[in-house]
């Protein structure tokens, strides 16, 4: 009775552990040129399955993320912009940013 009663106390305290993210992790890109319009395929794991809760920008230029599941996002690719694709989920960022090149 008293682990159930310490359990039930803690419960409040733990709940950070449900909403604490592992950060997403990038895999490849495809294609890896384009231009504005291409849809892009990335490939990875730890992202939601929630399209608007991943945030893809390229060279700081938000994207749009039109299909998401845990291991796969696909985005449109915005106007004339080169640089890293940059991958955010629950303000945890990805370590590999590969590049777009708009072309």
């Amino acid at each position: 009775m008293l682990i159930a009663l310490l359990l039930m106390g803690c419960e409040d305290k733990l709940n950070w552990i449900k909403i604490s993210a592992v950060a997403p992790v990038v895999y490849a890109i495809d294609p890896d040129t384009g231009t504005a319009g291409t849809t892009v395929t990335i490939t990875g794991a730890n992202f939601s399955t929630t399209a608007s809760a991943n945030t893809v920008t390229i060279h700081n230029t938000p994207a749009t993320v039109v299909e998401a599941s845990s291991s796969t996002l696909k985005f449109i690719a915005p106007n004339e912009t080169t640089g890293p694709v940059v991958v955010t989920v629950n303000n945890k960022v990805a370590e590999s940013k590969p590049i777009f090149t708009y072309r």
